[in-house]
Parts: structure tokens; sequence; C-alpha cells
């Protein structure tokens, strides 16, 4: 059953859990949006997460393991601190499943 998400004048078609069905209706603009409606402004912090998600998913048509997208964000930011407890600080769900949603992604098959 499609669903909608109402933005910008617009009925943007989603999944029952809010996922876009065509991901060519992404926007940066959209993505806050949705986080805004999750009660999450979105950080620099959320938006490395975003932009790995849909780098793998656009390249290679999976999202990254978690383990893989720690391991990048340690690199790009310098920070050994950032492990899955910290990601789980960011998000109000398991952070793959919102990093997904906010990117325009399909739900991942397996997250934390």
């Amino acid at each position: 059953m499609t669903h909608f998400v109402a933005f910008d004048d617009r009925e943007i078609p989603t999944d029952e859990n809010g996922y876009l069905l065509d991901p060519d209706n992404w926007s940066e603009e959209l993505a806050r949006f949705l986080a805004a409606a999750d009660g999450i402004e979105l950080s620099e912090d959320h938006w490395d997460i975003i932009r790995i998600y849909r780098r793998y998913f656009l390249d290679l048509a999976v999202t990254p393991p978690v383990r893989v997208m720690i391991r990048e964000l340690r690199e790009k930011q310098g920070r050994e601190e950032i492990d899955s407890q910290w990601l789980h600080q960011l998000f109000t769900e398991p952070p793959a499943r919102q990093a997904s949603r906010y990117g325009g992604l399909p739900k991942p098959v397996r997250c934390i």
C-alpha cells in the first residue's frame, strides 16, 4: 500500500514505513523535513552518515555494513570514539534505518 508525505506542495509516495518509493524524489530539504518530523535536526555528523549511505547505495545498490560506515567516519573525522553507541546517540531509531530513510534509500536488509 502506498503512503504519501506532504512536502513542498507535493505528495511524495512512500512505503508504509516512510521510505521513498522513487529515490529521484529525494533532496536535502526533504531529508531535513523527514528528520524534523522525528524531532532531529541534522548535524554535520548526520550528513556524513547519510552521504556514506547514499554513495554506497548509488554505487553498489546496497547500504554499507555498519562497521564499514564506522571505519569511514573514523577516517574522515579522525575520531576514534565513533562506534555503534555513538551512532545510536545521533538517531532515535536504528541508525541504518533512519539514515537510509533520510537519504531517500530503501530500508536496509540488515541494520543495528
